[in-house]
Parts: C-alpha cells; sequence; structure tokens
C-alpha cells in the first residue's frame, strides 16, 4: 500500500507540473520513471509535554474510584509560609493560592470527597511540641480525627519511631515511583522496606527553604573586577566556598564613619550563625551524615577529612573575612540585603520574597561548592519543612491512599508550576541567568538519612556546624559514642 500510495502521488505531481507548463506555452519535460521507496515512515515517538516543557504524567489512580462525599482529614501547620502548602491565611489570593485551591478542588471532585483541611499553629518550640502531642494523641485513639498530616520534618520524624503511620509502600492507591514524589527522599529514608513519611510536589517548604546565595547586581558591577562573571564561575565548576571568600573579603565601606561596623555600612558578605543558613552547608559541601552499606543499614559518615575541611573554610569565610558580618538578627539579616548594604547573602530560597520592594537588582547563585573537585552543586531545605505521613488509624485507608497521591499528582501539574514558573521564575528572579541557576539548584537537591533525623534521633549531630569557630575535632570526640548509640537506636526502633 505505502508503494501505491508514493507511485500515484509522484504522477499526479507530474501531471500538475504539465499542465502548468502547458498552460504557460512551456515544453513539457522528458517522461522519467519515478522512484518508488521503501523506506518506512518513521513514527513521531516524542512523549507529549505540558506547556512547561515536562513530561505529561498520568497517575495510576483508578479513575472510577468514587467515596460517596466521604471527609479525609489533613492536618497542616497554620503558620505563615507553611499554610500555603494545603490552603491560606488571607483573603488576598496570590497564584499560589488559587493553585492550591484548584488542587484542592480536582482532587475532591475525581474521588468524590470532602477534602477537609484542618489548621493548627505548630511552626517550632513549644507550639511544634503541642502540634505532635496532639498527632500522637489522635493516632493512639481508637480513630483519629485525622487522617493524613503535614509534619515539621526533623521534629515529626521521630513519631515514626512509634508505630503510628502507615508504611507508605503498603498505603493503597499510592505511587512512591512517579515524579511527584522526591525520589532521593524515597531512598534515603526507605529503611527495612518500611517508609513512614514522603515528601513530594505537594510540600512547597521543601523547596522554599533550600540554602541559596543571593547577590547585589548593582554592588557586584561596582565592587568586582570587570572581568568576573558570576554566572560563569558557577557554569566552570569554579564557584566554591574559596571563590566566595576571594570576592568579599576586600568589600566593606564604613559608609556612616562611626568606626563601627554595623547597619548602613557595605559589607562583602552577610551570614547567620544560626540554623539556616549554617544547616544548609551540611548538604552544599556534600557532608554525608550517614551512608548506607551494600546491605542498605546507614553508617555514620559524618566526621572524616572533608567535613574538617569544611569546618576550615567556614571558619575563614565567616571569622576571618574583613568583608563579613554576621551574628545580627534575621529581620536585620535580610533589611541591610534589601537596602543594598550587601553584596552576598547565604539564605533560605524564601527570603526572596522579601526583596519585592529591593531597589537594586538581586541575581541567585547555588550555595558554593567545597572545592572545584565536588562535581555538582548540592542543596538540602532547612529543616523545618514540611513531610506527609498517613495515621495508622485513620478512618478509611482507601480514601487517605487515593487523596495523597491524588494531593501529589495534582500539585505536579498545577502547584509546581504555579510556585516554580509563576512564583519563583516570575516574580523572585531576575532575568534568564537567574532562572537557569534556578534551575540548577532544583536539580541538586538531595536528602540524607542522617540529615533527616539529626535533631532528634542522632543527637543534634548538625548542629555542630552551628560553631565553625571552635575546630571539630574534640567536639565530635566528646559525642562520637553517644551519636553511635543514638543511631543503633534509631535503627532499632525503625525496625520494629
Amino acid at each position: 500500500m505505502k508503494k501505491k500510495i508514493t507511485a500515484i502521488g509522484v504522477i499526479i505531481a507530474l501531471l500538475a507540473s504539465i499542465f502548468s507548463l502547458a498552460a504557460c506555452g512551456g515544453t513539457p519535460p522528458e517522461e522519467t520513471t519515478p522512484t518508488i521507496t521503501d523506506a518506512p515512515i518513521t513514527p513521531d515517538t516524542t512523549a507529549p509535554v505540558d506547556e512547561f516543557g515536562r513530561d505529561i504524567i498520568e497517575d495510576s489512580v483508578d479513575k472510577s474510584l468514587d467515596f460517596e462525599g466521604e471527609t479525609v482529614n489533613l492536618l497542616c501547620r497554620s503558620d505563615a509560609g507553611i499554610i500555603d502548602e494545603f490552603t491560606s491565611a488571607s483573603e488576598d489570593a496570590t497564584v499560589l493560592n488559587e493553585a492550591v485551591f484548584k488542587r484542592n478542588e480536582t482532587v475532591a471532585d475525581r474521588l468524590n470527597v470532602e477534602l477537609n483541611i484542618i489548621t493548627m499553629n505548630g511552626a517550632y518550640g513549644d507550639a511544634n511540641t503541642k502540634f505532635l502531642t496532639e498527632v500522637r494523641g489522635q493516632a493512639m485513639s481508637a480513630v483519629s480525627e485525622y487522617d493524613i498530616a503535614a509534619l515539621y520534618a526533623s521534629q515529626g520524624c521521630m513519631l515514626v519511631t512509634e508505630n503510628l503511620f502507615w508504611n507508605l509502600y503498603e498505603l493503597p492507591h499510592l505511587d512512591l515511583e512517579k515524579p511527584w514524589w522526591t525520589q532521593s527522599y524515597v531512598d534515603e529514608i526507605t529503611y527495612a522496606d518500611k517508609l513512614y513519611s514522603v515528601i513530594g510536589d505537594v510540600t512547597i517548604t521543601a523547596l522554599s527553604r533550600v540554602g541559596v546565595t543571593f547577590f547585589n547586581k548593582d554592588l557586584a558591577e561596582e565592587k568586582l573586577a570587570a572581568d568576573v562573571d558570576l554566572y560563569k564561575l558557577v557554569d566552570e565548576g569554579k564557584w566554591t566556598v574559596d571563590k566566595l571568600y576571594e570576592l568579599s573579603k576586600d568589600v566593606y565601606v564604613d559608609v556612616n564613619g562611626n568606626d563601627v561596623r554595623d547597619a548602613g555600612d557595605i559589607f562583602g558578605y552577610s551570614t547567620r550563625t544560626e540554623s539556616m543558613p549554617m544547616d544548609l552547608w551540611v548538604g552544599a559541601l556534600d557532608i554525608k551524615v550517614t551512608t548506607k552499606n551494600s546491605d542498605g543499614i546507614p553508617e555514620l559518615t559524618f566526621y572524616t577529612d572533608r567535613t574538617v575541611t569544611a569546618f576550615e573554610k567556614l571558619h575563614n569565610l565567616i571569622y576571618q573575612n574583613n568583608g563579613c558580618i554576621y551574628g545580627q538578627d534575621l529581620n536585620t539579616t535580610v533589611s541591610t540585603f534589601v537596602a543594598g548594604e550587601v553584596l552576598f547573602l547565604t539564605q533560605g530560597l524564601l527570603r526572596a520574597e522579601k526583596f519585592i520592594d529591593m531597589n537594586d537588582a538581586y541575581g541567585i547563585l547555588p550555595m558554593p561548592m567545597l572545592d572545584e573537585t565536588q562535581g555538582g552543586y548540592y542543596t538540602l531545605p532547612q529543616n523545618a519543612h514540611s513531610m506527609m505521613v498517613v495515621l495508622n488509624n485513620c478512618f478509611d485507608e482507601e480514601a487517605s491512599g487515593a487523596t495523597l497521591e491524588l494531593l501529589g499528582a495534582e500539585s505536579y501539574r498545577i502547584v509546581r508550576p504555579a510556585y516554580y514558573e509563576m512564583t519563583m521564575k516570575g516574580r523572585y528572579v531576575n532575568g534568564e541567568e537567574d532562572a537557569e541557576m534556578f534551575d540548577l539548584i532544583v536539580e541538586g537537591i538531595q536528602y540524607n538519612f542522617g540529615t533527616l533525623y539529626s535533631s532528634k534521633g542522632l543527637s543534634a549531630i548538625c548542629a555542630l556546624f552551628r560553631d565553625v569557630q571552635t575546630p571539630i575535632a574534640s567536639r565530635y570526640e566528646k559525642k562520637a559514642s553517644t551519636y553511635e548509640a543514638s543511631l543503633k537506636k534509631l535503627l532499632e526502633d525503625l525496625s520494629k
């Protein structure tokens, strides 16, 4: 059939040519024998993509599921910057809020459920302790008032050792291999074929709290040599802690002339020495708190020569740097950058929300590498991000599993673009080069079993990075046996 179609097509074309020439008084061409090809037509196998160039992925939830109006209760924290993952505390809806509402509505309509979002204060400290106590109490009752919960990751992770939640590998309708679940988290946090929590596109805070480097473009043009191209340094694998030190150390101007290094002066680098950003250096410098052995068992690998080198370089960057200001509170740290007084700032990505009224142009870079041999730019979220769990005594595991899966799927389709493309890139990221840096940062997010469990399960081992003034060797050695014992107990509890 292919030969016939090809031949007929050629003949028609020749006849058309002849008639055309005749009409114009031309001489018809000599007869030629048409070439008939047997070459097969190659079908277009390109996978369909959405408007953002991502693969269109179908979920595996049965489209005939109908829970007849059943209520699925989801508990989340009500605090600013966290509540937006599931609902809004404001009547002024943002692009992100609208996407979240659309997602919730889409999931509820498809499954015929009533998705009830319950909020409770629980960001930090005593409030979070009460939040987790409430979750524990409900999980130990006959029937919980909550089916799904979004917990403060580093604090709530210890509840999984109490057999309060579903092993997500056994939860109906949940497909942990889908792209809306963060695979590095699934791989790292799985232990003994069990996974009790998950993060992904539904947990926006796992992105908003990753570590980045902001820089003031106007100050960079004024204070750095003309041949310094920060984006090029990143692309060439030369953006390191030493390079940040080199570029910031000579940038200091006592603007107000009071001989005091304070707000109002110009600095090359600003940092806090609290959890954010100091905890973020653990991921950025590729420090593995634990590493799984050939049997999949996490072993402590935190204290190595690499860790010692990291401490030395950070000590030099912060405390031996004439251009560095440190120790300010968060509001002052952010406001001095917004005021155009700081060239480089390492902080969480969410701080960009405070830069809307900034007069100077700013850019975004990854956190620096330890050295040029590191092989990639990495980051991790500061540990207050959310993680999703399903309570063991939820009212209906079928409805809970399907709801969580579709919350993930619709977050991939609706919420992630709203956050990545429309909010972060469209509103807070300035220019194509910054958008490329944003993508690079996202690609470098990695998780570690030991990092997740650091605060509660491993005696706050990552907090050692909050004091790089003091050499790490003696401090680690004093608690080495405690860290080992903590990991052993943690693994025992997870195996129950």
